[in-house]
């Protein structure tokens, strides 16, 4: 099946062929005719489906071809400022030469400008829940002439407990409006939110397609103590210039940037704590490949869209085993390769269980060469065994000692190891801290890490 036979008409096809999509994914070939028929729509669809592109190609056809409006007539609600200013860089794309205009709307962005941005008229609103209820209460928008209503990432949406927003939407929006909601899991709470604001919705589910096909996976046993010198020596030695690494808490993020950074690794953190000016410079500065490796937590990562992401490592296992699949799930999109490495400790093993289990081919757990586990790492499973010998590397002083994780306390600077890159610096802070969170191996949507 190729696009022309979704019902997109000439323009939008022509705008396709200029990106060179030429073939539909999955959720596209159910979604991009269900939404021109004009039906409300349920889709399950995880991270790297073409999800965006399902929902944004019919919706810019429809507003192309009908009477323009002085008012927005499309409102996509998502829950992070990354995901929003993701969403408008793909929809200024997708409706490049069209006329249209997008307006994004969230917090840590100066409020006045975007009230400037509506008052001069916008045909789609991109917002979050926060930032579109304050600039409601300050009557800067109107949501009368809405059409058009996208959810995106409904699941996170509960998770961050914008519910009671999404609900309240969908009381103040008008009657007669079409809906659109895309989840990348679908329980019994995305379901029961599904059915209060859609009417006889189109279901489309693609659990078979979680994994991506192109994506190589590794698994690596190995102590919690020596996971950062692993990594710092996989990255330098394989001269890789753009790693996601994805971490449990903020401040594992902040402590493995650290790290990375005093061996000559240019690194940044990307978490909430961030100010959105410092992440916007984090995201651009790691796709320009002005920083080889970003360290960050799962909600903040959730909006990261990176072309061609050839590496994701997962330095400790998720919260949620349904997590695990948006990680990996940024590499290998759109038709390319990628890998994704997950480092596990012994006590992470029974977690690991769980996250094998949603993996119709789980990869072979290994121990790196150099890094053989000793009896105690072995036996001891919810506190870190003591520090095995360390390896020795060449150009570098010596580590100073690491907490749990892998992570050195701050304080001591060691010499960089790689010559390509100079040491960046004390650029993120803060002492140890927990970074495990729940190792129970029970994994649930409501035992999340509040530091996220």
């Amino acid at each position: 099946m190729n696009f022309a036979e979704l019902g997109l008409n000439a323009g939008t096809l022509e705008r396709l062929e200029s990106l060179n999509y030429h073939t539909p994914t999955d959720v596209q070939r159910e979604a991009v005719p269900a939404i021109l028929a004009g039906k409300d729509v349920i889709a399950q669809a995880s991270t790297g489906t073409g999800k965006t592109a399902a929902f944004s190609l019919p919706l810019v056809q429809r507003l192309v071809t009908a009477a323009s409006e002085p008012e927005p007539r499309v409102l996509i609600l998502a829950p992070t400022r990354e995901l929003v200013a993701q969403l408008a860089e793909k929809l200024a794309i997708y409706s490049a030469g069209s006329g249209l205009n997008i307006t994004a709307l969230y917090g840590g962005a100066n409020i006045q400008v975007q009230r400037k941005q509506l008052a001069s008229g916008c045909d789609i609103v991109i917002a979050t829940p926060g930032r579109l209820f304050d600039l409601l209460g300050q009557q800067a928008i109107s949501l009368d002439a809405i059409e058009y209503w996208v959810i995106d990432e409904a699941d996170r949406m509960l998770d961050m407990g914008f519910v009671p927003d999404v609900e309240k939407l969908s009381r103040i929006l008008p009657g007669k409006r079409q809906t659109l909601l895309f989840s990348a899991t679908f329980d019994d709470s995305v379901q029961g939110l599904a059915a209060k604001i859609t009417h006889n919705a189109e279901q489309i589910a693609l659990t078979s397609q979680r994994v991506p096909s192109l994506l190589s996976q590794q698994l690596l046993l190995l102590a919690s103590s020596r996971k950062a010198e692993w990594l710092a020596e996989y990255v330098g030695k394989n001269n890789l210039q753009q790693v996601l690494v994805f971490t449990s808490t903020k401040q594992a993020a902040d402590d493995l940037a650290k790290e990375l950074t005093l061996d000559g690794i240019r690194t940044q953190a990307f978490h909430g704590d961030k100010t959105q000016g410092a992440r916007m410079r984090a995201l651009e500065a790691f796709k320009t490949l002005n920083c080889r490796v970003l360290v960050a937590t799962d909600l903040a990562a959730r909006g990261l869209d990176i072309t061609a992401l050839p590496l994701v490592v997962n330095f400790s296992l998720p919260d949620s085993a349904e997590d695990f699949i948006h990680r990996i799930g940024r590499s290998a999109r759109a038709g390319q390769a990628g890998m994704a490495i997950t480092l596990i400790s012994p006590s992470e093993r029974l977690a690991w269980q769980e996250v094998a289990a949603l993996l119709d081919d789980a990869p072979e757990m290994v121990t790196p060469e150099g890094y053989a586990l000793n009896k105690d790492s072995v036996h001891i499973q919810h506190q870190a065994a003591p520090n095995p010998a360390k390896k020795v590397f060449h150009h570098r002083k010596k580590r100073a000692a690491t907490n749990s994780q892998g992570i050195k306390p701050h304080g001591n600077k060691s010499g960089s190891k790689f010559k390509n890159d100079k040491p960046q610096g004390g650029r993120t802070s803060g002492g140890d801290s927990g970074q495990q969170g729940n190792r129970s191996g029970k994994f649930s949507r409501n035992n999340k890490p509040s530091s996220k």
